[in-house]
């Protein structure tokens, strides 16, 4: 059985400067865009929205859909399974936020 956990990301743009959030776990450090999981009862938007105000403290609105995809997450499939168990799928968002 297959696992898809949703997942909604915030594209916030202003001039040529994209917001990004860093995570560190121990000695390593990687930026990505402000995002998460998407709660029960929450539309991709407001997940999107969410993540923008508890990771960068940015109240944001919703501009337009950017894309969306789906991978497979790394470790999650072994012989003779042919698929992973779990996928990760993303709904980005294009989003503005106050100057």
């Amino acid at each position: 059985m297959q696992t898809v956990k949703g997942r909604a990301q915030a594209l916030v743009t202003r001039g040529n400067q994209v917001l990004m959030v860093q995570h560190c776990v121990g000695d390593e450090a990687w930026y990505c865009l402000p995002g998460g999981g998407i709660e029960v009862g929450e539309s991709p938007a407001q997940a999107a929205l969410r993540e923008l105000r508890e990771e960068c403290n940015v109240i944001g609105t919703i501009a337009a859909p950017t894309g969306c995809g789906m991978q497979a997450l790394a470790g999650n499939s072994a012989p003779p399974v042919a698929a992973p168990t779990v996928c990760d799928a993303r709904v980005s968002f294009a989003a503005t936020a106050p100057a």
